[in-house]
């Protein structure tokens, strides 16, 4: 990761559409396709046009977060209906007479530069920043959780799930120095989210694979919350993910002996009779704990 990397949702606005004015006098669809590798209309585009989009909402959060007459929250109020604009274009993307560089006005560009600058001392978010072995932390669980579900080792609609979140995490990690930190961190927190609502059923699978599960989701977790000692923190989270298991485990076996006790009865009382239409052992059959016939001390009517 180099310091060209933007800091914040401000920055990484400019930086699309700085790149998307770069296309010069392509049509608004040309512009896009160049700036986000796919093709406007297919789903992949919806899933990366709406980053951008995101950014700008974003901007809009953190200027609506701020207290009523603050020049900044002004100015972000006056500018972003512009912002947002430049990035859902209202005229036909495919006209030649839309040109993208007449689209985005040099103003808006200026203007959130100074945004983007003043969000930098307003809202600290070095915290979140990724450096180069945070990012190789991420790739590697991806990489894991991708291997996973090649080798047919997780339920059919998890893995899923996992494998549209994985991509979209790697492409974020190749756009990092357009779109910045944050978004891989949410895309991140979203695998986190889906992993530790699956635990139960990944611990169904095997030791095996749901170790190999946890720990990539425990890495992930390590890399998204900051930590210092991102060992420390992948440790704890795995001695919490291994309870998770062995309760899913504990559970599974609770509910497969009351299941055996629910069919023994049933097969007892199921069970053939002989030719003079008797059972095989002519006694009766009653569940555990429940007595053989009334209290001697019970009375009757």
């Amino acid at each position: 990761m180099t310091d060209a990397t933007p800091r914040n949702s401000a920055y990484a606005l400019h930086n699309v559409l700085s790149e998307l004015v770069q296309q010069g006098t392509e049509t608004y669809d040309q512009a896009w396709k160049r700036t986000l590798g796919v093709s406007p209309g297919s789903a992949e585009f919806a899933r990366r046009h709406g980053e951008v989009v995101n950014l700008v909402v974003t901007i809009g959060q953190r200027g609506a977060s701020l207290p009523a007459g603050d020049y900044l929250k002004e100015t972000v109020e006056s500018f972003l209906a512009r912002w947002y604009d430049a990035v859902v274009q209202r005229g036909a993307w495919n006209s030649t007479s839309n040109a993208v560089n007449g689209a985005v006005h040099p103003d808006a560009l200026r203007m959130l530069l100074m945004v983007a600058r003043d969000f930098d001392h307003t809202f600290k978010d070095d915290g979140l920043r990724l450096n180069d072995a945070k990012i190789n932390a991420l790739l590697e669980a991806a990489r894991n959780i991708r291997e996973l579900i090649a080798d047919g080792e997780l339920p059919d609609d998890l893995a899923r799930q996992m494998l549209d979140h994985v991509n979209h995490l790697e492409w974020l990690i190749s756009k990092v120095e357009l779109f910045g930190d944050h978004p891989i961190v949410r895309e991140a927190q979203a695998i986190t989210g889906v992993g530790v609502g699956m635990f139960a059923r990944v611990a169904q699978v095997g030791k095996t694979t749901a170790t190999k599960f946890m720990t990539a989701i425990g890495i992930i977790v390590a890399v998204t919350a900051g930590a210092a000692e991102a060992t420390e923190n992948v440790n704890n989270f795995l001695e919490s993910a291994q309870g998770v298991y062995e309760s899913a485990q504990e559970w599974r076996d609770i509910i497969n002996g009351r299941q055996k006790a629910i069919e023994a009865p049933r097969k007892a009382i199921e069970a053939p009779q002989d030719a003079d239409g008797g059972s095989d052992d002519g006694n009766v059959v009653y569940l555990e704990g429940e007595p053989e016939g009334k209290d001697e001390n019970e009375q009757v009517g």
